[in-house]
């Protein structure tokens, strides 16, 4: 599993309408990165209830079964056509972020690439719940697809954190280069930045004061940031260099959505709170409020729950 080296493409599709986009974009990539692509629907398993109240419960898999097979021929037809070398199929049966999870890992996946949420989804808002838990659990990157994001992402945003010491933001920063269209124009960079209890401090000292405190500790962001992009053979100067004031899990989507990426890239959980934690807080609430696509990177030192 190489990260900058998308050679075997995981694509979920369910057939939806809202899984267009996410096919076409798994098309794109192959096609870019020349890639044999692997499409895969996933049945759930009926619960035992289930298996008592639905008497014709065999029939309606099979008849289940059969319509997914017949999508994902047709699927594996249009990819070749296109020019993809190498299509293989696969209907799995289970939980779908485990099954999914348990793919990967046996079948050497450098990438997934889903939509973010099912028709059939119960869970409220943008993204179901599937996505949620493959981005905890799915040990590769995961592309999770807006129904309106362009198919060939251009306008890429990495969001990075200048306090951390591993090689995450290069991993950030380095995808982003990679699945960005003109690689020749380098990726967008974002930092979002506060101070603590400045909300709880902006209203009890003096306000001089407090703006002082908030241009010093701007600055010191702003000289951090600089000093990052240049570790990362980034322009530091270049306009899409951004450091904003404000809780990251909201900063990011507001400036993604304003400024119209096409794709965020940024990490499921930052190293230094990774302990347990599969999913961070910042992704967590990040995705909820974006319009466009998102890829998501594990840290190093990441193992995923599931095993095979």
């Amino acid at each position: 599993m190489n990260e900058l080296n998308f050679s075997r493409i995981l694509l979920i599709t369910d057939g939806s309408l809202l899984a267009t986009t996410t096919e076409q974009t798994a098309l794109n990539f192959a096609l870019r990165f020349g890639s044999s692509v692997d499409v895969v629907d996933v049945i759930r398993k009926p619960y035992f209830g289930e298996k008592w109240i639905h008497t014709q419960i065999e029939s309606t898999l099979a008849t289940l079964a059969e319509e997914k097979h017949k999508h994902l021929n047709n699927v594996a037809k249009s990819f070749k056509d296109a020019g993809v070398s190498q299509v293989n199929l696969q209907i799995l049966e289970g939980k779908s972020s485990i099954e999914i999870a348990k793919y990967v890992l046996q079948h050497n996946i450098d990438v997934v690439i889903r939509y973010r949420k099912g028709a059939a989804s119960k869970r409220t808002g943008p993204v179901g719940q599937t996505a949620y838990q493959l981005l905890g659990s799915c040990p590769v990157p995961v592309l999770l697809v807006a129904p309106s994001s362009p198919v060939t992402p251009d306008r890429v945003l990495a969001c990075v954190d200048v306090y951390d010491e591993t090689s995450l933001n290069k991993k950030i920063v380095d995808m982003a280069c990679f699945v960005k269209t003109d690689r020749e124009e380098q990726p967008s960079l974002l930092y979002c930045w506060d101070w603590f209890g400045h909300e709880f401090l902006k209203h009890r000292m003096n306000a001089q004061e407090y703006e002082e405190i908030t241009k010093r500790l701007e600055a010191e962001q702003r000289q951090k940031l600089r000093d990052l992009a240049v570790a990362l053979n980034l322009n530091p100067d270049h306009p899409g260099v951004k450091l904003l004031f404000g809780s990251a899990q909201y900063a990011i989507p507001e400036y993604a959505n304003q400024q119209k990426f096409d794709l965020v890239v940024m990490s499921t959980v930052a190293p230094r709170s990774l302990g347990n934690k599969l999913l961070g807080s910042t992704i967590d609430n990040t995705i909820q409020r974006l319009d466009c696509s998102l890829l998501a990177i594990k840290p190093d030192g990441f193992v995923s729950p599931v095993t095979t």
